[in-house]
C-alpha cells in the first residue's frame, strides 16, 4: 500500500504592478508590501512565479505595443496526494484592469505563461483566467 499525502493548498497570493511600476506582494486579505512575505517555502515559490509573469506581461505587451494599466495576479496552487510530494496544479487569475479588452488580456497572459522561465521549469498544470 502506497504512502498517501494529505492534499493541500497554498495561496492565494496576490502580486500588483502599481501606476510606478513597482511589484507589491502578499497573501490574498493582508496589506501588499514590496517584499514578499517569508512566510512559507510554497509561497516563496508562488511570488516567484507571479513575478516572472508580471515582467513577461510587461515585456509581451511592449513586444506588442499594446497599452497596459495597473494589475494583479492571484495564484493558489494545489499539491498532490501521492509521493513524491509536489504541486501539481497552479491557478493563475489575472485582473481585467490590466486592458479593457478582456481577449487581449487573455492573449497577454497565455504570451506571458510561455515566455515565463520560472513557469515553463516547474511540472505542475498551470490553469490561466482573467477575472
Amino acid at each position: 500500500m502506497g504512502i498517501r499525502v494529505k492534499p493541500e493548498q497554498y495561496g492565494p497570493i496576490i502580486a500588483e504592478l502599481r501606476d510606478n511600476n513597482v511589484i507589491y506582494f502578499g497573501l490574498k486579505g493582508t496589506e501588499l508590501t514590496t517584499s514578499p512575505p517569508f512566510d512559507r517555502p510554497a509561497n516563496m515559490l508562488l511570488y516567484s512565479v507571479a513575478s516572472c509573469l508580471i515582467l513577461s506581461l510587461q515585456a509581451v505587451a511592449k513586444r506588442k505595443k499594446i497599452a497596459i494599466d495597473p494589475f494583479h495576479i492571484e495564484i493558489s496552487a494545489h499539491k498532490g496526494a501521492k509521493l513524491p510530494i509536489q504541486i501539481v496544479q497552479y491557478d493563475v487569475v489575472l485582473s481585467s484592469s490590466i486592458h479593457t479588452d478582456r481577449e487581449i488580456a487573455a492573449s497577454l497572459l497565455k504570451s506571458a505563461k510561455a515566455i515565463c522561465t520560472v513557469s515553463n521549469s516547474l511540472s505542475g498544470q498551470f490553469n490561466l483566467s482573467v477575472k
